[in-house]
């Protein structure tokens, strides 16, 4: 039941479509019935193989296959995925449940401020703290940043006054050279420079 899909990587949405056809759920109960999976990540490899789910390289297009496969067995009862060995990474930020500390007696005048502190953000509990603070704090809320990163927590006597951040910036963006008016060699000595 193989196809020649090989050589081009397949979208996600092709990969449910062709995992929602009645001959392709036939075959993937038959797989289940004839073969025993110690692991859904087996099962998934199997199934990549058998419909050719497999990247320019011809490794198995294992995550969107996964995805699929899980939200089939979802609506089919004759496919019965081998149970979860671990639960999912929980990739979501960590965020500090009672919040950041409102600062106290923050005097009007910066140079006023006591004990005024930049901190690079190294350890998991500034993390936590920047995370909450730019949660909280930024119009736009915590969003991920790409590419070599930074991130600081502006501390003082009073508390935590604020967070900063910084990405690098993106080696190539056609509308930034463009405005810039960079050539390619311009664009190499700015962004490495």
């Amino acid at each position: 039941m193989s196809s020649s899909w090989y050589g081009s990587t397949i979208s996600q949405s092709q990969i449910t479509r062709r995992l929602g056809g009645a001959r392709e759920r036939a075959r993937i109960v038959a797989i289940l019935s004839q073969e025993h999976f110690a692991s859904r990540s087996t099962l998934g490899r199997r199934i990549c193989r058998e419909f050719s789910f497999l990247d320019t390289t011809g490794r198995p297009q294992l995550a969107g296959g996964m995805k699929a496969l899980s939200a089939l067995a979802e609506r089919e009862p004759d496919i019965v995925l081998p149970a979860a060995r671990a639960p999912a990474v929980d990739n979501r930020p960590h965020l500090l449940a009672p919040g950041v500390p409102e600062p106290e007696e923050v005097p009007e005048h910066p140079a006023s401020i006591r004990g005024l502190v930049l901190t690079v953000v190294t350890s998991p509990s500034d993390r936590a703290v920047w995370n909450t603070l730019i949660a909280h704090e930024h119009p736009h809320g915590l969003t991920t940043f790409a590419g070599c990163q930074v991130r600081y927590l502006i501390g003082s006597a009073h508390g935590w006054l604020g967070a900063a951040g910084f990405s690098a910036a993106a080696l190539r963006c056609a509308a930034r050279d463009r405005w810039m008016a960079w050539s390619d060699e311009q664009r190499r000595d700015h962004l490495t420079g």
